[in-house]
């Protein structure tokens, strides 16, 4: 098992790490471009691996600019990247993954800003076409979601690639107490609406969402704060085990774990792979962390603290 990790910095770097053996080292890419020294691109969003290929999504922030990565890590080891939208359009990726049957295709969640026919941001998911010819990414509008209630993390954004499912928990800024409401869109059901289920009153705003933590059953981190986004500090989240039905969504507190220490990340999703849930927690930016799925008691812990140094990692793709 291989773990992928591109480096903030103006000279984005690339780490494959040996988890059997905790072994780092640096990817040699081919055809990777060098950014000014006043710029970086950021892979702090969401990673795949789809046959042998790696793909990252970046944002550029100097630029106002964002799309994905892709490196062939089973062959030459090169590097290409493409725009999520033409410029000065804000349209951003926010997760990726295989689709489950379609060989070559992606499916993601992507956000595009309000704008003079919309009155505010809105969430979609897509099917990507990545290496289709042309400059930005040709991609395929599924279904768009309801809600809107981003607290800036996309943990908020999971899969379920047997039922081609992408689930989303968004927190609902309407609300007297911390809520929101978890919405699931089909991919190949034809409908492209979700399935919304409203999350019990003061259940706390969604921070995490893991549809599948290996047996079947769905968990997610919940945080209680003065308004969503306002998160997290030691002892504020809350792990809880999730249950639909009948458009209502019923929440059971995992008495004696605590999510802060594992999956408290810089808002970068955490996969799943060789049974353990891979994250790059905030509290432990050096350490890069397998723990279980529905206890997140940590099983493996690795030291990346030497090829971090003066970066910030993300982009945790599983091979």
């Amino acid at each position: 098992l291989t773990l992928t990790a591109p480096c903030r910095s103006h000279r984005d770097s690339m780490w494959a790490v040996d988890v059997k053996s905790k072994t780092v080292s640096q990817v040699p890419l081919i055809n990777h471009p060098v950014l000014p020294d006043d710029s970086s691109q950021d892979f702090l969003s969401g990673a795949t691996v789809c046959n042998g290929i790696y793909y990252a999504i970046w944002a550029e922030f100097v630029t106002q600019s964002s799309g994905i990565a892709a490196v062939n890590i089973s062959g030459d080891k090169s590097w290409h990247s493409k725009m999520s939208a033409p410029a000065g359009n804000t349209a951003l990726f926010h997760t990726v993954y295989c689709h489950p049957t379609e060989a070559g295709k992606l499916i993601a969640v992507r956000s595009d800003p309000a704008n003079s026919n919309q009155t505010t941001a809105q969430f979609s998911v897509r099917i990507l076409d990545f290496f289709a010819p042309g400059e930005i990414i040709a991609d395929q509008l599924v279904g768009t979601f309801d809600s809107i209630g981003w607290g800036a993390s996309d943990t908020i954004f999971g899969f379920v690639p047997s039922k081609g499912q992408v689930w989303a928990a968004f927190s609902e800024y309407k609300s007297i107490t911390p809520t929101g409401t978890i919405e699931i869109i089909t991919v190949g059901s034809g409908s492209g609406k979700p399935d919304a289920y409203k999350l019990p009153f003061d259940s706390g705003y969604p921070y995490m969402i893991l549809p599948d933590a290996g047996d079947g059953s769905a968990y997610g981190a919940f945080y209680h704060g003065k308004i969503p986004g306002d998160c997290c500090e030691k002892g504020q989240l809350s792990w809880k085990k999730v249950s639909l039905s009948n458009g209502k969504a019923a929440v059971s507190n995992q008495m004696g774990v605590d999510p802060y220490p594992t999956v408290w990340t810089s808002g970068g999703p955490t996969p799943i792979c060789d049974g353990k849930l891979w994250s790059l927690p905030h509290a432990q930016a050096n350490t890069l962390v397998g723990s279980d799925p529905m206890t997140l008691k940590p099983i493996l812990t690795i030291d990346i603290s030497k090829e971090n140094e003066n970066n910030a990692p993300g982009g945790i793709g599983c091979a």
